[in-house]
């Protein structure tokens, strides 16, 4: 261990690191070194400490196996405490959060010696309001004068709830006055909650009192904020730390420049970063929003006994905004309708049909360039909005100052401040949406997808426009807000790299190559070529023909599927998926476990079942099951991989980033289809070793991966199993 640590860091920091590894070797029966976690270790606190210059980021490959977890913690945790910084550690997925905070960090602070205080971090929507179960238990819902109006949470109930939602709100009482819940719904045991009823019990930042609620002191969100404010870990995930990156920094988390960010799962990051920075509004709604705010405001000024003429000036100056907003948006629905491209038009996605039975189009903006006439209209739409937003903010935060100094009846402030903040919220909403339209995008730079949806109801009813904006690329947000600011931060996957390379990644998260960021691809501990193996049938066609290509899979699982194991099959598409489970043979039919008919987590309960009981089983899964899914020793010994799982750009994101390529004279398929869809096969590969003890065989049905040109290249990122062509011919 000691000749992994460096000069570079404090002998502090090196002692602490070696003597919790030594620690962890003394108490954790059958712990054995890993060289590749040692590595780990060594890089993470070198990054973090300044070794390789002022840049402290480092993105690392570790594969399953490798010890990724404990090996960032061990690497990081001393570095955060010598330099007083703040540990945030983001995941992808609620799973590993629950497995970090219940498994991962007890265990090292138990083992290692390392003493340090650690606390999970939600957003405030994951969390029930205790005000809010208490007012749905409270008000007799079935009076109709009870109910809110416009469909949204002005009253308790919204609607009138069935014996099953009151029996559930009494029960959340209870568990919260007794203090057998915290109020986190992750952790809720008892029945579920709908999602008709979940907004009822949440609450967001316009509608929480903070500390002049009667229920702060019991509150489960603001009582882990205050553990936030004194805990040396933090464990969130990325749509919080991202949530908290586009308010500036330091809002909900610790700030950027106190903190040291670990993001786990990091391959999911740029899709979420590109989340949170997309928009989009429907016309019809936003026009029912609009004209609605009036109402809101002229309630909150009585509340607040604003003066008359005040008011009136007020209410006068949003009115006039209200009317320049509906004629523009009016004269945008009269656009749309005129301008609307046929369905020859290359731009325009084929129609498909809604559950309610409508038909939706899309017309996405070739390169994402926009139509004179909605930038115009953009440019109408952005001072009126901007009126309308300041004067709905500034009487939500006088609405909460008169609540602090009491001068308002509590249920009032906060009927009247939910309201306003609903209102706040879409009217923000449509400001961004318009704002993202009218912009021109810079030129060289990855510009916005803008697409326009059409709806039109399955029974009549007047057609409906929803306007969409997002970024085609997250870097330049990613690199400005995060890793400029951030002390330091390691990014970890099992899958990182594609084509055994880091720039796909570093492309999508703005990473630099040059500019001192460290890439480190961990070895796998696990011994493929021994255990497993690659096997690749001669078939007589690939997807390209996908009618033909369906049959021959049918043909093939029926033969090679051994019914005896524990197998898992993973599809691209669902239709071709469902196409295959019809024509099994009977025996195989009687084990599948089909994506659809049963949630992900019953399926994998009743494959254990059966395998733990000695029998066979059959799961055929989509893209969820290629990932974060684990299936050890005889639960999964057989992994067959229908095709190549190449991703079709229909979406209008995607479109438009494949256009501004082509564009700039880069190659679309090589630089995004193929090191995507390497990656994805890598994962879904991954399904199979799960252990140094694991064996068995991956058979992948799309002859391609030997007949492109592109081939040889996914082939040599794939871990090194034997090769076999029909069971006979290895192939190197």
């Amino acid at each position: 261990m000691q000749s992994k640590m460096d000069e570079a860091l404090s002998e502090d920091i090196k002692e602490d690191i070696r003597e919790a590894y030594k620690s962890i070797q003394r108490n954790v029966k059958g712990f054995r070194d890993r060289k590749a976690q040692l590595k780990l270790i060594a890089e993470v606190a070198r990054t973090l400490s300044g070794f390789y210059g002022s840049n402290r980021t480092l993105a690392v490959e570790a594969p399953t196996g490798t010890g990724k977890s404990i090996g960032y913690m061990l690497g990081a945790i001393p570095v955060a405490k010598s330099y007083e910084k703040r540990l945030i550690i983001s995941t992808g997925t609620v799973a590993l959060q629950e497995q970090l905070v219940k498994r991962d960090i007890p265990a090292l602070r138990s083992t290692s010696g390392l003493e340090f205080s650690f606390v999970l971090a939600k957003g405030r929507g994951r969390y029930a309001c205790n005000r809010n179960v208490s007012e749905l238990t409270n008000n007799d819902a079935r009076q109709s004068d009870m109910l809110g109006d416009d469909g949204i949470n002005t009253a308790a109930w919204s609607f009138v709830p069935d014996n099953e939602q009151i029996k559930l709100v009494n029960a959340m009482e209870d568990a919260l006055n007794h203090e057998e819940w915290s109020g986190d719904l992750d952790e809720w045991k008892g029945a579920e909650i709908d999602d008709k009823l979940r907004p009822l019990i949440v609450t967001d930042h316009g509608g929480c009192m903070g500390r002049n609620c009667s229920h702060f002191y019991q509150c489960g969100f603001h009582n882990t904020r205050q553990k936030m404010r004194e805990a040396d870990v933090i464990v969130a995930n990325h749509d919080l730390v991202m949530s908290d990156i586009n308010l500036g920094g330091g809002a909900i988390l610790p700030a950027p420049e106190d903190s040291i960010y670990v993001f786990d799962e990091a391959h999911h990051l740029p899709d979420v970063a590109l989340s949170h920075q997309s928009a989009e509004v429907n016309l019809k709604r936003s026009l029912e929003t609009i004209t609605k705010s009036p109402k809101v405001i002229s309630e909150a000024l009585s509340a607040l006994k604003t003066p008359p003429d005040l008011a009136k000036k007020i209410l006068e100056e949003v009115k006039g905004s209200v009317a320049y907003l509906e004629e523009a948006i009016n004269d945008s629905e009269i656009y749309l309708a005129e301008a609307f491209p046929e369905a020859q038009s290359a731009t325009k996605r084929p129609g498909w049909q809604s559950r309610s039975g409508a038909v939706s189009e899309v017309w996405r903006f070739q390169n994402g360039i926009q139509p004179a006439e909605l930038v115009s209209l953009a440019g109408v739409i952005d001072t009126p909005v901007k009126v309308l937003l300041a004067t709905l903010s500034g009487s939500l935060e006088k609405m909460r100052e008169a609540f602090r100094k009491k001068e308002i009846d509590a249920n009032i402030a906060t009927k009247i401040g939910r309201n306003l903040n609903f209102h706040k919220q879409r009217i923000s909403n449509i400001q961004s949406t318009w704002q993202l339209m009218g912009v021109l995008d810079l030129p060289g730079s990855p510009p916005t997808a803008r697409w326009i949806t059409r709806e039109k109801p399955h029974r009549g009813g007047k057609i409906e426009y929803t306007v969409s904006c997002c970024p085609t690329s997250a870097s330049q947000r990613l690199r400005e807000r995060l890793w400029s600011k951030a002390f330091g931060v390691v990014l970890a996957s099992a899958t990182l790299t594609a084509l055994g390379r880091f720039n796909r990644f570093a492309e999508r998260a703005g990473l630099g190559t040059r500019d001192g960021t460290q890439y480190l691809a961990l070895p796998s501990p696990f011994d493929h070529a021994q255990n497993g193996e690659l096997y690749i049938p001669d078939m007589t066609c690939d997807p390209s023909n996908p009618e033909k290509h369906t049959q021959e899979v049918i043909k093939l699982l029926n033969h090679l599927i051994v019914p005896e194991l524990g197998t898992l099959v993973l599809f691209s598409a669902r239709k071709q998926m469902r196409e295959v489970a019809e024509k099994l043979s009977d025996n195989l039919k009687s084990q599948l476990l089909l994506q659809g008919d049963r949630s992900k987590n019953e399926i994998l309960e009743l494959h254990r079942e059966r395998i733990g009981k000695g029998q066979g089983s059959i799961i055929f899964g989509l893209a969820s099951f290629s990932e974060g899914v684990d299936l050890p020793g005889r639960l999964c010994e057989s992994v067959f991989i229908a095709k190549l799982p190449f991703a079709v750009p229909d979406s209008p994101i995607d479109a438009t980033y494949s256009e501004w390529l082509e564009s700039v004279g880069r190659n679309p398929f090589m630089e995004i289809s193929v090191p995507d869809a390497c990656t994805k096969l890598i994962q879904a590969c991954g399904r199979l070793i799960r252990t140094e003890t694991d064996q068995g065989r991956i058979t992948l049905l799309d002859s391609r991966i030997l007949t492109k040109r592109y081939g040889p290249q996914m082939l040599n990122s794939l871990p090194p199993f034997r090769r076999l062509v029909d069971n006979v011919r290895e192939i190197a």
